[in-house]
């Protein structure tokens, strides 16, 4: 039975215990197949960044990938499991630094046309460019990331009161869902915000406790253009370095669970094929030559590039019809050994690479008495954070957060009437001219 006959007789959901082995197998060798080929590039990618940066903060993490890819079985899945756990805290720490420098940009955006000369564009011309802007798609999603990027832009003109019904609102949406949702949404939610109250340093970003430390202490309505250039010059650097350490964690952890799901799906796969072949052999060109010159290891890699070439988009076409079927299957069989290594796979493979597979394996569904818990907690979190920060700083938080919680407007009316008053009552024309400016950055 070929692939294409195997689906179509388990899309009638009868007897799926007799195609259970073949499904099992042949979903492995998708997966191992494509992993194999996204973990050469990926780590081709990290090698590169690595030979063209200083990156001595990152030895330790990438020495222990390496040491992993030498392994096998379950001694390559322990290490690799603890690897990953030690980057996700790592990622933690940066994207909590990352979104708080965050808050403050979006400050110094605004304080830069203090010291500018600005004329007020037409407002009425403004609100139907970014109205026609935003509803040009038809895509409900498109249209819905639009909304969300220009509200963060536009001239705030919101109580916290009405914040804070956003707030309950947004977090009402999860009664459906579970605790792990629940919680995640909230975890981003607070770093976006900036309520995290220590930050610690973080190896390749030096100085970056002193100048969140520096940005918080900061009288902005009295700040002076002296003042603004050193912290924007600061800020500009650290974010750049930022911007390297993500890179390099992002591609190791791709790499970590690229491997990890290989290791996975390899006691269930009977025989490779040519692709799979090609990709490990360009994985071990790198890894057997990490500490050689770069130009060598890298042009040692031409041929495998060539032959693996577009070969991914094809295998996760196939990847897909497996992965239709998997809810299905995953419920009729969820306590056999195959089926939860399959289903560990979909989460290392997945757009989320620093998905918490143990946690998702466990969650709860979240109750009602949960979610208003739990939004009481974050409520009080961000009235105790307005009390002790400026109004320019609380603008910026709440700005952020409207640009991460789901789209509040019932209806179009209610967005061009939102966009409308906010350009209309804005009494500084320094900030209208800045917002207006980013919105017209954004819509290009």
């Amino acid at each position: 039975m070929n692939e294409k006959q195997l689906l179509h007789e388990m899309k009638k959901k009868k007897n799926l215990d007799s195609y259970l082995p073949e499904y099992c197998e042949r979903f492995a060798s998708l997966y191992y197949t494509y992993s194999s080929i996204q973990l050469a590039f990926s780590y081709y990618t990290l090698f590169e960044v690595l030979a063209e940066e200083k990156t001595l903060w990152a030895e330790d993490v990438v020495s222990s990938l390496n040491a992993c890819l030498i392994l096998e079985g379950e001694d390559a899945i322990a290490k690799l499991r603890d690897l990953r756990f030690k980057v996700m805290q790592l990622m933690e720490d940066v994207t909590a630094c990352t979104d708080t420098l965050g808050i403050y940009e979006h400050i110094f955006n605004r304080v830069e046309y203090r010291f500018r000369e600005v004329t007020v564009p037409d407002l009425s011309v403004t609100a139907t460019r970014i109205q026609q802007f935003i509803f040009a798609d038809k895509d409900t999603v498109t249209i819905n990331e639009k909304i969300k990027a220009i509200i963060a832009e536009l001239p705030l003109r919101m109580t916290k009161q009405r914040f804070f019904d956003i707030l309950t609102d947004s977090l009402s949406i999860y009664k459906d869902s579970d605790e792990a949702g629940v919680e995640g949404f909230l975890y981003q939610l607070r770093t976006t915000a900036g309520l995290r109250e220590e930050f610690p340093e973080i190896a390749g970003a030096s100085g970056i406790k002193e100048l969140i430390r520096d940005c918080r202490d900061t009288d902005y309505s009295a700040i002076t253009q002296e003042t603004y250039e050193q912290l924007t010059s600061r800020l500009n650097e650290i974010s750049d370095q930022l911007l390297l350490i993500v890179n390099v964690y992002m591609q190791v952890q791709e790499c970590i669970n690229h491997y990890y799901t290989m290791q996975l799906c390899k006691p269930y796969i009977t025989e490779h094929n040519h692709t799979d072949e090609t990709a490990v052999a360009m994985m071990e060109q790198i890894r057997d030559h990490f500490e050689e010159e770069s130009s060598v290891v890298l042009d040692g890699c031409d041929s495998y590039l060539s032959a693996l070439e577009g070969k991914q988009e094809d295998i996760m076409e196939r990847v897909m019809g497996f992965e239709a079927l998997f809810p299905d299957v995953q419920a009729s069989f969820a306590e056999d050994a195959r089926v939860q290594a399959l289903n560990i796979c979909s989460l290392l493979v997945s757009s989320s690479i620093f998905v918490d597979i143990d946690r998702t394996e466990q969650s709860k569904p979240a109750t009602p008495e949960m979610i208003a818990k739990v939004t009481d907690t974050l409520i009080e979190e961000f009235a105790e954070f307005f009390k002790q920060h400026s109004k320019m700083v609380n603008k910026a938080v709440m700005s952020a957060i409207l640009g991460t919680v789901p789209v509040f407007f019932n209806n179009s009316e209610e967005i061009v009437e939102y966009i409308s008053y906010s350009l209309e009552h804005c009494n500084d024309e320094k900030e209208l001219c800045a917002s207006i400016d980013l919105i017209n950055e954004y819509m290009e």
